[in-house]
């Protein structure tokens, strides 16, 4: 099955996030700080550092000691040991009492029901060129319930990116009709409070009668540009939303075999879809 899904998307810039200058020794002289000194270059030697510092600083002056045991462990992304993510462990979690979103939340679904299913399209990813730090996309009732039992199955992955001076991971996190994703580093260093770069929702309102389901992404741009996220986005529907024996294997590997889990097939299989 292929995803033949519509796509758009759009973005403007906010004010950046402000690197801070961080003293990992300043705290106290003990040998425990010094030796967790040690244990953070492996955190500051990564090149996205300087986006999350900020956050990793203020954790640092509060709870060095909250710090330190969640960065124990830490290497990066291409030193990891394969699989040490812990695939199985729902990883990302969202506040308990987040509102459901609805589709009625962004548009007015009443005016939606004579229109086509091609008319929808438009009007969907017409309306998010406009709507800031957003990508849009529109998928086949059919390729989205196979997105919902394949993140069953994998409700947690690794995906790549491409950066000017390399590749940066993002883990991801399926729960309900959302996958919610945060850069490996910030996971690294805040576990389960890390906070989410790229959110993407799917609307299955319109799935019954026009065959269709809307996905809206929002994303951070202080982290992701607009194609970064739509880069992410149509990672997350290609290895969930179609049936390729590769990918299958890579979900099937990260899930369920992370000793046999190898972060360089991630990329592979990106360079594999861009041909």
């Amino acid at each position: 099955m292929t995803a033949t899904a519509k796509f758009c998307g759009s973005s403007s810039k906010l004010s950046s996030m402000r690197g801070s200058a961080l003293r990992w020794c300043a705290l106290t002289t003990s040998a425990k700080k010094c030796k967790d000194e040690d244990e953070i270059k492996g955190l500051k030697s990564n090149p996205y550092f300087g986006k999350y510092s900020e956050k990793i600083s203020e954790l640092q002056r509060t709870t060095p000691e909250e710090l330190a045991r969640r960065i124990a462990a830490i290497r990066t992304p291409v030193q990891a040991k394969d699989g040490e993510l812990s695939p199985n462990k729902s990883i990302l979690t969202t506040p308990p009492f987040t509102k459901k979103k609805h589709l009625s939340d962004i548009m007015k679904v009443e005016l939606l029901k004579d229109k086509s299913m091609q008319e929808i399209t438009e009007i969907w990813l017409k309306h998010h060129m406009s709507v800031k730090d957003t990508v849009a996309v529109v998928l086949p009732v059919e390729v989205y319930d196979l997105i919902l039992q394949t993140s069953l199955k994998h409700p947690t992955f690794l995906l790549p990116l491409p950066r000017p001076h390399g590749y940066e991971y993002f883990v991801s996190q399926f729960c309900g009709e959302e996958f919610h994703l945060t850069p490996l580093i910030n996971f690294q260093a805040f576990k389960e409070n890390a906070p989410e770069c790229l959110l993407l929702t799917h609307f299955s309102e319109l799935s019954k009668d026009k065959g269709i389901v809307l996905m809206r992404g929002e994303f951070n741009n202080d982290i992701l540009a607009v194609s970064e996220a739509m880069c992410l986005t149509n990672q997350i529907h290609r290895y969930y939303g179609e049936i390729d024996t590769k990918r299958m294997k890579l979900l099937e590997r990260f899930s369920n075999v992370p000793t046999e889990f190898r972060h360089m097939d991630l990329i592979v299989e990106l360079e594999r879809m861009a041909m």
